[in-house]
């Protein structure tokens, strides 16, 4: 029995003489300092603090195998006494700017990352967390980045995440699942940058809950004025099908519509153009042009009603002037505007198309397929072109 009660306080003795060591280390300055030297590749600039409690430095870097991690002016804390209840609190950290530069690989790429399922021995707290900007090789991937989160059973629990690019601030919270493909699910707000001249960008045409013929699910989406939006799918994804809703073509089941912060009712065609939303279809030669017509003609057919006199009589001078002005803007190729558009290449018809609608008062223009049927030679050609 006293065999037994010598060596348990052996071991206690051990682990005390264990824990002043690692709080000499870890605990003060000068341990700390000696314990970063030991660290191989890392270099660390005018350090003050403790790496077992708070800590700062003027600049930290760590190279290996010539790859680079970089911090300015990070400072850390974190509160060892967490760990009793088997929690990382990391309370604050803070860098002014991280450069991550990575060596290329030698190797091919095999195909896209699979992250491994991480499962922690320890929960995660996290404080006040922020990183004014982040370079990965050279290149600014964000900056102003503040995070606010804790571990759960279920995963990282986010409560709060600031980050901007380019202009463009984003607020979210959501949880992150470190298992399978790790799936985010988060909700936020997404703010644009000033529009030229430093007005707030106002939302062109705003679309709630639209549903209609050929769309399986309730489409969403708003667009701002000046803001180019690009869908994309596979065939029969449905936006041909939405851009027939959104002109007038088909009518919705469900859903509204908003035009410059009005509400607007699509009943034909003729109220989508009258309310300056326009179509140039996918299928040019069946719904865009008039085969037989001139190409005049196809220009000036949509615009004419508002340069007539009366409503009816063409004006020939408006006529030809504006022809000749979207002939020589949209650089269409015709021997003269009076050639019928039916022996044009499919991409002087498109941009004839385009030219019928620059004739007109326009508030959004929808393309569908605007490149369908044109050659490869002809689009890099003629894209840049395009206003």
């Amino acid at each position: 029995m006293r065999g037994v009660k010598i060596a348990g306080l052996a071991v206690l003795a051990v682990l005390v003489v264990l824990l002043l060591a690692l709080w000499a280390v870890l605990g003060t300055q000068a341990g700390s300092r000696w314990a970063l030297g030991r660290v191989p590749g890392l270099s660390v600039e005018n350090f003050h603090g403790r790496l077992g409690g708070q800590w700062r430095a003027d600049h930290l870097l760590w190279a290996q195998d010539g790859s680079r991690v970089e911090l300015d002016a990070p400072t850390f804390d974190w509160s060892p006494a967490c760990l009793l209840r088997m929690t990382l609190c990391i309370n604050r950290l803070d860098v002014e700017q991280v450069r991550l530069d990575v060596a290329p690989s030698t190797e091919e790429s095999s195909g896209p990352i699979h992250l491994p399922d991480l499962k922690l021995p320890v929960s995660i707290q996290l404080g006040d967390i922020r990183v004014g900007s982040l370079l990965f090789n050279g290149s600014e991937q964000l900056k102003g980045l503040q995070l606010a989160a804790h571990w759960t059973a279920a995963g990282m629990q986010i409560d709060a995440v600031h980050l901007q690019r380019d202009g463009l601030v984003l607020d979210l919270n959501g949880l992150l699942q470190p298992s399978g493909d790790w799936p985010l699910t988060a909700s936020g707000n997404l703010s644009l940058p000033y529009a030229p001249g430093g007005a707030p960008w106002t939302v062109a045409l705003k679309v709630e809950g639209l549903l209609g013929p050929g769309l399986r699910e309730p489409i969403s989406f708003e667009v701002r004025k000046g803001e180019i939006l690009g869908l994309f799918g596979l065939v029969g994804a449905g936006r041909t099908e939405l851009f027939r809703l959104l002109s007038g073509l088909e009518r919705a089941s469900a859903g509204s519509l908003e035009l410059c912060g009005e509400a607007l009712q699509l009943r034909s065609p003729r109220d989508a153009i009258a309310a300056g939303v326009l179509l140039c279809p996918e299928d040019r030669k069946k719904e865009g042009i008039i085969p037989l017509s001139s190409v005049a003609e196809n220009i000036n057919i949509s615009a004419r009603g508002a340069h007539s006199s009366f409503g009816w009589l063409l004006r020939d001078g408006w006529e030809k002037g504006n022809a000749d002005q979207q002939i020589k803007a949209m650089k269409v190729k015709t021997p003269t505007a009076a050639q019928k558009i039916m022996y044009l290449s499919g991409g002087n018809q498109q941009k004839a198309i385009l030219g019928r609608w620059l004739s007109m008062p326009m508030k959004v223009l929808l393309l569908d397929e605007p490149t369908r049927g044109i050659d490869i030679g002809a689009k890099a050609r003629d894209l840049p072109d395009y206003p």
